[in-house]
């Protein structure tokens, strides 16, 4: 009777699995930018945060298939339904998001930042999140048990599963951000896992009722079972190597070619993507054609790589994410190639879970750890390249003629790339550093078509350039931690020394035969900020300054003898490179010796310590070209105002690329009944300047009255900005997407 009806609904049930599959995956992704919105600002917007986020959500759906698999390996399915809804249920009563705000966190739990992201997203969003992660796997393998002509495969519904989550995560930042705050979104999403709750439960009960009993004794899965745990390892491998990869491309992308409005979300997408592909149209991939395309693509970028070049940054980028995509599908592909029986279809998802959080967890955790530069770049590729094995057939050569070309294959990478290496001029373009390398490339073309050879070449050439950079000017140092990687650069013709984050320069000093301190690229005297301070200094006789953001600490030239500058900073490699006088002197060389550095969040600081008042207070904290939004919304300007002396200034440093923020600065002093002005310097940057003077953009919030307001007005040139955003900024609200310069 079962079957009966199993079969004459069998359409039915099928729509409501996909549909709640799909549910259930677009409320996970949904979920996720929404904490991230919250979370993010917080550590200063660094692409590792973001990493951080990815793994804990790694983690939380791993557990989540642990869970579903002991289910179905070790419960009835009445137990199993009922264990669901309980989870879901009890996912409903979240934690109040508010006691998670920024207001509430203490400073000195970010000295820890990655044990604290993880407990923050655990005691936040750890039971929902897992509570979701149970439904795909859970609902599959009841599917499976169902005698339904229609469908053959329940691991269709894996494509659906990635379906939404793609969805979720684009429907944020285009949808869900510039339209509601964030309590609204919150309440948003609740309202929609409480209706996901009510129709997970009614299809919960539809497919328990009509499950048969278990296809194969015990006896009989044995086998199958002994054999999905053979294949382990491959699935997790090949689960691991895309997943590291996606966290390696997007902190590489974001950091040394472009910090570019949600260009995150692009890595992501191609992830899913070939997720989706590689579950419902695996019959029509070519994956011949796919395996060199992905060889032919990973060499490109050794080669980039290996010469340094960033720009033109849409061509690079684009050869970066081809890459990647083209891996990532052929790892995938060759995932749904070796699925197993569904009998163990929940083993199968735990090992693809276990694979993806390992990825993460490699390249957050053990990375910085091992190494000092992101050399794991290029080691991925190489581990990218080895995909390929698992497609080649059954070699028709001897071990004697293999090792023989090997051997051969090694020794001419070796010579052909250190002859490049020692013969290329410094002095010569990057061009001429490709034309250098041509033999090799041309060589390791030439073993496309042999995957092992292939591997070999690859791995040779990645490893000779690990070891021999190809660098125009010398590395003093390279540090990373948690929130990036920071390099001192040397230059070979001035001695001018570079601190650079990704591929932005936080900061430039030239050795000086006076042993004074030289301010340079935005800070230089003769652009805004020197005519602010030219400014400000002849009006007081004394300054107490506040910094938020150090650099190198360029402000701090404008120091006088008299006066007492504060610096605020997040990252305490950027106190060990400034502060230390190895790298940089220019605190030490300023004219003032009341300079100090407190560490942590600016806000949290500024609240924590409400004794500091300042004359002046710069915000200098953009890293690259990412905006710290908890910085610039209307209760920190509140908060700064409470740290300043009667008629006096905030002013904020906003030259960026990608972004317009005269606008939101605009509507919040309109509020708070300031004056917003754009500085503008009388001696701006022109060709006739020194190549180590950037422009820059400077915005001035300040009270329509005062000593400073009159000279501000007097001696620089300003204008009062007028256009405002749609919208007032503020801990609930704000969109980055509407600012975006046209």
């Amino acid at each position: 009777m079962t079957n009966i009806i199993a079969s004459a609904i069998g359409p039915i049930i099928i729509i409501l699995s996909s549909v709640v599959v799909f549910s259930s995956a677009f409320l996970l992704f949904l979920l996720e930018p929404i904490v991230g919105r919250m979370l993010l600002p917080k550590l200063g917007g660094a692409p590792l945060v973001w990493n951080t986020c990815l793994v804990f959500f790694q983690c939380a759906l791993l557990l989540g298939y642990l869970l579903s698999s002991l289910l179905v390996f070790r419960t009835s399915k009445t137990v199993q339904g009922t264990v669901l809804i309980t989870c879901l249920s009890l996912s409903s009563i979240l934690p109040d998001f508010q006691n998670f705000s920024v207001e509430n966190v203490r400073t000195e739990s970010l000295q820890q930042p990655i044990s604290w992201v993880f407990l923050w997203l655990t005691f936040s969003i750890g039971f929902p999140f897992v509570g979701l992660s149970i439904v795909s796997s859970l609902i599959q393998a009841w599917l499976a048990r169902i005698p339904i002509n229609s469908i053959e495969n329940p691991y269709i519904l894996f494509a659906a599963s990635n379906l939404g989550s793609l969805l979720g995560l684009i429907s944020y930042p285009l949808l869900v951000e510039p339209l509601l705050g964030l309590d609204e979104q919150i309440h948003l999403w609740k309202s929609l896992f409480t209706y996901f709750i009510i129709f997970t439960g009614v299809t919960t009960c539809l497919l328990v009722i009509l499950q048969k009993p278990a296809l194969k004794t015990k006896s009989a899965l044995a086998p199958i079972i002994y054999a999905a745990k053979a294949l382990v390892p491959t699935w997790i491998y090949l689960a691991a190597l895309p997943s590291a990869l996606l966290s390696a491309v997007s902190q590489y992308i974001l950091t040394d070619i472009a910090s570019v409005p949600l260009l995150w979300l692009i890595p992501l997408i191609l992830y899913l993507i070939s997720f989706i592909l590689s579950f419902s149209v695996l019959r029509y991939i070519p994956l011949k054609l796919l395996s060199r395309m992905s060889a032919l693509l990973c060499l490109m970028v050794i080669i980039v790589l290996a010469i340094g070049a960033n720009e033109p940054a849409g061509l690079i980028m684009s050869l970066h994410l081809c890459a990647f995509f083209c891996v990532s599908l052929l790892g995938h592909c060759l995932l749904s190639l070796k699925k197993p029986s569904v009998e163990v279809l929940t083993l199968y998802y735990l090992a693809l879970s276990f694979g993806g959080a390992l990825g993460g967890i490699l390249i957050l955790f053990l990375a910085p750890l091992l190494f000092s530069s992101p050399i794991e770049n290029p080691l991925l590729i190489i581990l990218a390249v080895s995909l390929r094995l698992f497609l080649t057939e059954t070699r028709t050569l001897t071990w004697r003629t293999q090792t023989s070309l090997i051997c051969c294959t090694i020794l001419f990478i070796v010579a052909g790339t250190l002859a490049a290496h020692f013969l290329i001029p410094l002095e010569y373009s990057r061009l001429y550093n490709l034309v250098a390398y041509a033999p090799v490339v041309i060589f390791c073309y030439s073993k496309v078509t042999k995957p092992l050879h292939f591997l070999i070449t690859i791995a040779t050439f990645s490893l000779i350039m690990l070891f021999y950079p190809l660098n125009r000017d010398e590395i003093i140092a390279t540090l990373r931690n948690f929130y990036g990687t920071l390099k001192v650069v040397e230059r070979k013709d001035d001695r001018c020394r570079e601190l650079y984050y990704g591929t932005t320069i936080h900061g430039i000093e030239c050795p000086t035969t006076t042993g004074t301190c030289d301010p340079l690229t935005y800070y230089h005297r003769s652009g805004p900020i020197g005519g602010l301070f030219s400014a400000i200094t002849d009006a007081k006789a004394t300054l107490d300054v506040g910094v938020i953001g150090l650099g190198i600490g360029s402000l701090s030239c404008y120091a006088r003898a008299q006066d007492r500058f504060t610096f605020l900073e997040l990252n305490p490699l950027i106190k060990q490179i400034a502060d230390s006088g190895i790298y940089f002197k220019q605190l030490q060389q300023s004219r003032s010796k009341n300079i100090s550095v407190i560490m942590g969040d600016a806000r949290l600081t500024l609240r924590d310590v409400p004794d500091l008042k300042f004359d002046l207070l710069i915000i200098d904290a953009f890293s690259s070209d990412s905006i710290p939004v908890h910085l610039l919304t209307l209760e920190a300007v509140t908060l700064y105002q409470q740290h300043l002396r009667e008629g006096t200034f905030i002013v904020f440093h906003i030259s960026n690329r990608f972004f317009d923020l005269k606008p939101v600065l605009a509507d919040i002093a309109n509020t708070l009944g300031l004056e917003a002005r754009s500085l503008k310097s009388p001696h701006a940057s022109n060709e006739s300047s020194p190549k180590d003077y950037y422009n820059s953009e400077w915005v001035v919030l300040t009270s329509q009255e005062g000593v400073l307001h009159d000279s501000l007005i007097k001696q620089i040139e300003s204008s009062l900005i007028i256009k405002t955003a749609d919208k007032i900024w503020t801990d609930q609200y704000s969109s980055p997407l509407k600012v975006i310069r046209k």
